[in-house]
């Protein structure tokens, strides 16, 4: 009898959590339309600061879910962030700790897939800076871009997509309308891991893990957006694909559209709309779904 009931009632629970998670990212897209009617504008993916000084590459990148934090609940967590906070910033006596530092290690169970890992450190490299960052699993679009953010004198990529670095999108920037437009879909924290490669990212996808050093792991924070790994998708593999996700650099990557639910993953669509994706959706249709303005007309998926 127990061998007969153990996979109903996994396959119960797993019901449950894939039930929680679609509600997690209806009301983030709730948030996110809150957000636009405050500031009349979606929040950007992250902000990076481009100049010639020394810490150009180092400046907060606070993340577009933790813009959203007024919008979920969390306003007196929003309320305590330091907006202006530079990365290479250092403790000011009598401080010990870095602006946000606090803010950074917080779970904000609405990011959380109740489906994945419980990880909440960095498990390849425990003395990274960020290791002790609270992971995400709901990612930001960024079409077929492979490159976010150039270096100095630098400037941020429009990457066709709703969310990208420094992006200042309106509803009405949604040519192709919002119902069918992808904003954010979910990542699995930790696994796979993202492989290193020196440059070639499709011959990165087919093969194995090139050697480098200790890197953040996917989804590592709901809060910093410095690295792709942390905040962006590509709609150039399908959901849950069999091929490798690539980091060439914080801003040069190709990840996937990642979950642990069977079948699929879900989306987030920019009217707050989210439902579930088939891991085998044609390729063409996941792609157009990724760009708010190429004005090719989707089948129905």
């Amino acid at each position: 009898l127990i061998a007969l009931l153990l996979p109903a009632v996994q396959a119960a629970r797993e019901a449950a959590r894939r039930t929680q998670c679609l509600n997690n990212m209806k009301q983030i897209g709730i948030a996110m339309h809150n957000y636009h009617d405050s500031n009349m504008v979606f929040p950007p993916a992250t902000v990076k600061r481009f100049a010639s000084d020394n810490y150009h590459w180092w400046t907060s990148q606070l993340s577009w879910l933790a813009r959203i934090l007024p919008h979920v609940e969390q306003v007196q967590m929003s309320d305590e962030i330091d907006w202006e906070w530079e990365r290479t910033a250092q403790p000011i006596a009598p401080h010990s700790e870095l602006p946000n530092s606090l803010i950074g290690n917080t779970v904000v169970p609405i990011y959380r897939c109740p489906s994945d890992t419980p990880f909440r450190v960095d498990p390849y490299a425990p003395s990274n800076p960020i290791a002790d960052q609270r992971p995400v699993n709901y990612v930001a679009c960024t079409g077929l871009a492979d490159e976010v953010a150039f270096g100095v004198p630098g400037e941020a990529v429009d990457t066709g997509t709703v969310l990208y670095v420094n992006s200042f999108t309106k509803i009405g920037h949604i040519f192709d309308g919002t119902s069918y437009t992808m904003v954010a879909s979910e990542c699995q924290i930790v696994e796979p891991i993202a492989r290193q490669s020196g440059g070639d990212l499709q011959s990165c996808m087919t093969g194995g893990p090139s050697a480098g050093t200790p890197r953040p792991f996917r989804g590592y924070s709901w809060f910093v957006a410095e690295d792709m790994i942390s905040w962006a998708y590509s709609t150039r593999m399908s959901p849950n694909s069999e091929f490798n996700d690539c980091r060439n650099s914080s801003t040069r990557g190709r990840y996937g559209s990642r979950s642990r639910h069977p079948g699929g993953a879900h989306v987030l669509l920019a009217d707050a709309a989210a439902r579930f994706v088939s891991e085998s959706i044609d390729m063409v249709t996941w792609q157009n779904l990724g760009h708010r303005n190429d004005g090719i007309p989707l089948d129905p998926y």
